[in-house]
C-alpha cells in the first residue's frame, strides 16, 4: 500500500471514529433524557412503615397483596393498616396514588376504584385509609405501629422508615 493508501485508510478510520463518537453521544443523551421518565413512573415513590416495624423488606407481590386487602397481618404479628396518598392538587392520572396503583398493583386508578367498590360491598375487605398529603401519611404511619403507606422519596424524614421492596424478574 502506497502513501495514498495509508492516507485514505487514516481518513476512513478517522471518519469511522467520529461517527462512532456521535452515535455513542446520541445514545448517552437518549439514556439521560429517558432516566427521569423511568424514575418518575414509580421509582420516586417509597413504601414507608412505622419505625418500630421489624419487617426488613417486602417483595413486590407482598406489597400488592397488602394494598389490595388480600393480606391483613404482618409476618411478625399485628393487623396491617394501609394508607393511600391522595394529593388534592394533582391530576388523577398524575397523582401518587395513580402511579402507585400502576407500578405496584398493576391497575389503572379507575380499575382500582371499581375493585374497592366490589370488595366493600361483598364485605371481603376495606380500602386503605386516605390522606391528602405526604405529611398526613407520615403522621398516620408514625402513630400506628402496624401502618404502611407510600410517599415520594423527597418527602422522607426520620419520623418513619423506608421499607425496601424487592422486585423479582
Amino acid at each position: 500500500m502506497g502513501g495514498n493508501g495509508v492516507l485514505l485508510m487514516r481518513t476512513v478510520l478517522a471518519d469511522f471514529g467520529r461517527r462512532m463518537a456521535i452515535y455513542c453521544l446520541a445514545l448517552l443523551v437518549t439514556i439521560i433524557l429517558a432516566t427521569p421518565v423511568l424514575s418518575w413512573a414509580g421509582g420516586d415513590l417509597v413504601i414507608i412503615v412505622n419505625k418500630s416495624n421489624k419487617t426488613n423488606s417486602l417483595s413486590h407481590d407482598e406489597v400488592k397483596s397488602i394494598f389490595l386487602g388480600k393480606r391483613s397481618v404482618w409476618t411478625l404479628g399485628g393487623n396491617i393498616l394501609t394508607c393511600d396518598l391522595t394529593e388534592e392538587d394533582a391530576g388523577e392520572d398524575d397523582s401518587a396514588r395513580a402511579i402507585f396503583a400502576k407500578t405496584f398493583l398493576h391497575k389503572d386508578l379507575h380499575v382500582l376504584k371499581s375493585y374497592w367498590i366490589k370488595m366493600i360491598f361483598s364485605g371481603r375487605s376495606r380500602p386503605p385509609v386516605t390522606k391528602n398529603s405526604a405529611e398526613a401519611v407520615k403522621k398516620f404511619v408514625s402513630i400506628h405501629k402496624d401502618a404502611i403507606g407510600y410517599i415520594y422519596r423527597h418527602d422522607m424524614d426520620d419520623s418513619v422508615r423506608e421499607l425496601p421492596v424487592v422486585f423479582s424478574d
